[in-house]
């Protein structure tokens, strides 16, 4: 049933070494993968207001704790509303019926006289406790949640009604000045047809412009591209021109070679005549 449980941490707060010890032995037997954590208030005096009272599942405390004013009960009433204050379970050596009625009144789970403490009742307890302090905690959050989808959903149909009498009075007003806004209406209406003629002739005005600046655009480019053929045209033409002239210079360079090779040709024949 431990197992079931999921039980990780007992704490034992007692004033007896011995006791101590043994309440430890009984519980190994019943919760042998639990850590068992014993507290000395002799020696470490009452836990302080900071202590972290989270880390432990189940807290077994003696009432009768032998330090000067302070009680088991006392001690358990101070701090139980710290954060996760664990399940509790009350030991005495001596006890009344009173003091049970006392611890019980104020939250404790248990109350078990040592002389009949074994490890059969301290197992059944402990589990007892275990499952109803998490049992009323489930309870709890879920009673914190239903509360909170509560606040919501209040909040939610608040906003809405709030929203729906505006909505209606928004309305209601409207239709009381229905008639008195029909002219003012007209008159917008007139007023945004005017100027939207307006603007629609500028507008129109502008398209034209444009339109002929991308025409002019287009005639230049194209009066760009006529001459640049009209270039190409005439340096073929140039080249042409030169290729002739070169031709010809050629041939009078070859007869003006000619003609000095025949005169050198005359003259040497006069000499040797």
């Amino acid at each position: 049933m431990n197992k079931k449980l999921s039980l990780k941490s007992i704490l034992i707060l007692d004033d007896d070494q011995e006791f101590r010890a043994l309440l430890k032995f009984l519980l190994l037997k019943s919760f042998p993968d639990v850590d068992i954590h014993e507290y000395d208030p002799i020696e470490k005096g009452e836990p302080e207001d900071g202590f972290d009272w989270s880390v432990f599942d189940v807290l077994i405390l003696d009432h009768y704790l032998c330090v000067h004013g302070l009680t088991g009960l006392d001690l358990f009433q101070k701090h139980q509303k710290s954060p996760d204050f664990p399940p509790t379970i009350m030991l005495t050596g001596a006890g009344n019926e009173g003091l049970a009625i006392r611890a019980f009144k104020s939250g404790i789970k248990d109350y078990i006289r040592k002389e009949d403490m074994n490890a059969a009742v301290l197992s059944e307890a402990i589990n007892k406790a275990y499952e109803e302090h998490h049992a009323r905690q489930n309870v709890q959050h879920e009673l914190q949640a239903a509360e909170h989808q509560i606040q919501e959903d209040r909040s939610k149909l608040e906003k809405e009604a709030a929203a729906v009498k505006a909505q209606l009075e928004s309305i209601e007003r409207v239709k009381q000045n229905e008639q008195e806004g029909m002219a003012e209406v007209e008159r917008i209406k007139s007023e945004t047809e005017a100027q939207i003629q307006k603007e629609r002739a500028v507008l129109e005005k502008e398209a034209a412009a444009v339109k002929a600046q991308l025409a002019s655009i287009e005639k230049e480019k194209q009066s760009k591209q006529e001459g640049m053929a009209e270039v190409e045209r005439m340096k073929s033409e140039a080249e042409e021109q030169i290729q002739k002239e070169r031709s010809e210079l050629d041939k009078q360079a070859a007869a003006v070679k000619a003609q000095l090779a025949s005169i050198e040709k005359e003259k040497q024949s006069k000499q040797e005549g």
